[in-house]
């Protein structure tokens, strides 16, 4: 599974998208899948970042935008400070 970012920006085209890297999927629990992804050290500029997901062949098979929660309750969360 690939995390994207689509960059801001006017004329944006998914030629200037962002790999942002990969998310590895744990061992399933009660038929439930988790994937766990680093939070990058670099702030990210976006106006979304979304999870690419593709079959044996290589082709993608699913596309699923992840919510957006802002850098303040991000920053609450971890318990960070700016």
């Amino acid at each position: 599974m690939e995390i994207w970012a689509v960059p801001t920006g006017t004329g944006i085209t998914e030629k200037d998208y962002q790999l942002l890297g990969q998310a590895v999927k744990k061992p399933e629990t009660v038929g439930q899948q988790v994937w766990t992804f680093p939070i990058p050290q670099k702030t990210i500029l976006a106006t979304e970042i979304f999870a690419r997901g593709y079959d044996d062949q290589g082709r993608e098979v699913s596309r699923v935008s992840l919510p957006f929660t802002g850098v303040t309750e991000l920053n609450k969360a971890l318990g960070t400070t700016d």
